[in-house]
């Protein structure tokens, strides 16, 4: 959206996550991804996630990380430093 601060607003919500804001999280991490890598802000994408149980935080990692890009593995590895869950092993399989 032009004159919006994403990054702001994603730290905004970093500050306070909720579970019941799914889709604006998938949003997020989607656009995470697909732009320039700035560990600052895949940090903030995390802790966005973080509020979420183990199942749901799996279920939507697995949709967005799908080809184990270098990129998403950061998230993945963030997210787990946010959320205190191991999500993957050290070669890269998920840990249901």
């Amino acid at each position: 959206m032009p004159g919006l601060d994403f990054r702001g607003t994603v730290a905004a919500i970093a500050r306070s996550p909720s579970p019941s804001h799914t889709r604006v999280h998938r949003l997020i991490a989607r656009r995470a991804l697909a732009g320039e890598f700035d560990p600052r802000f895949f940090r903030d994408v995390a802790k966005a996630l973080r509020t979420h149980a183990r199942a749901p935080l799996l279920k939507l990692l697995k949709e967005e990380c799908q080809s184990g890009e270098d990129k998403q593995v950061w998230l993945i590895r963030e997210a787990e430093a946010a959320s205190g869950q191991l999500l993957i092993a050290e070669r890269g399989e998920w840990l249901s």
